[in-house]
């Protein structure tokens, strides 16, 4: 009679010890991560007795590992996910856009350096700064930590200087076949160029120190975007002057002066975004916690039609340098030389 009520104590524990059916089925499923009845803080508990037969220690093994690896996610997960929640919103999904979309044009500058073309550097590394900028803004949703919302404002801050650099090469490219203007109009871009990127480093010190409203506007930020304006308007005036004389042009040389009139249209738009967050200073018009559409619209979407309108006519211009000969420069395929730079 004893040994008949031990036999039922110890059934009893093995049957309140194993999973249920529905969880064995679970198990077997493979889907370990995302079963809240198994995964939650009160599974996690392991039994206090081994069940002597065969079947109810085999589903003992699995319940005992299937609990090690919950604890082993939920450890993984607190380390991992930081305070972020999770989830993807829309600006995040811009962000994915973005790096799937850039990193075509930094391949295609990739290929532009190995066959030897123009505006390599520019392209490649305006769409690694937006590659970079896009992979940091997603790893705040599952870890919202000040380091990765800084390299988003860094590398949303950048880039539009190399926009204009590649345009300056194409006009470069053209004044080494028809000696357009002096080579001291592009020395001058490379003034205003450092002068800016010295405003914009004052900029940043100076935002770093201020406890309060980090995201409006400062004296450095106005003075950098007035710089940023003076150099558009700089670069437009020059590619106007060369078009007056597009009646000596060839045809490469008046493709290529005919993208540097598309391009600043595009480029255009996005200077007018940062022109007019810093005039209104209003966040709706931040390129990171702004209005997303307004980003998209602004920012966006015209720095890729940019990006597509001077990868499809390098493509077209054939590789080479420019070498005088009798006065005038002819090209000469298999070397390059830094734009700007004459023989």
């Amino acid at each position: 009679m004893l040994q008949s009520k031990n036999c039922k104590s110890r059934a009893r524990a093995a049957q309140s010890s194993r999973p249920s059916s529905h969880d064995v089925v679970w198990l077997a499923s493979g889907r370990l991560c995302f079963a809240p009845t198994l995964c939650s803080k009160e599974k996690l508990k392991f039994p206090s007795s081994i069940p002597t037969d065969d079947s109810a220690r085999t589903v003992y093994t699995l319940h005992y590992i299937h609990q090690s690896i919950c604890r082993i996610f939920h450890t993984a997960t607190q380390l991992i996910m930081g305070i972020g929640d999770g989830q993807i919103h829309y600006r995040d999904g811009i962000a994915l856009a973005q790096l799937v979309l850039f990193a075509v044009p930094f391949f295609v500058g990739y290929y532009f350096r190995w066959t030897r073309r123009i505006c390599w550097f520019s392209i490649c590394g305006f769409s690694l700064i937006r590659c970079v900028g896009a992979g940091c803004m997603l790893g705040t949703v599952n870890r919202n930590t000040v380091g990765l919302w800084t390299g988003v404002f860094i590398c949303e801050s950048l880039g539009v200087l190399l926009l204009i650099s590649a345009l300056f090469e194409m006009l470069a490219r053209i004044d080494k076949t028809e000696r357009v203007v002096h080579g001291r109009i592009f020395w001058i871009l490379q003034l205003l160029t450092w002068i800016d990127i010295g405003i914009s480093i004052g900029g940043f010190v100076t935002v770093t120190r201020k406890e309060h409203n980090k995201l409006l506007p400062t004296v450095w930020s106005r003075a950098g975007i007035a710089m940023l304006l003076l150099i558009y308007l700089y670069t437009l005036g020059v590619w106007v002057y060369f078009c007056m004389q597009r009646q000596r042009y060839e045809w490469e040389q008046y493709m290529l002066a005919k993208c540097v009139g598309i391009s600043l249209s595009f480029l255009f738009v996005r200077v007018l975004f940062s022109v007019i967050f810093v005039i209104t200073a209003d966040r709706m018009w931040h390129a990171v916690v702004g209005n997303p559409t307004a980003y998209l619209l602004m920012t966006m979407l015209p720095e890729l039609a940019f990006m597509a309108a001077c990868c499809f006519v390098i493509l077209k211009t054939p590789p080479g340098t420019l070498k005088q000969r009798n006065g005038k420069y002819e090209l000469r395929d298999g070397e390059q030389t830094w734009p700007g730079m004459r023989r």
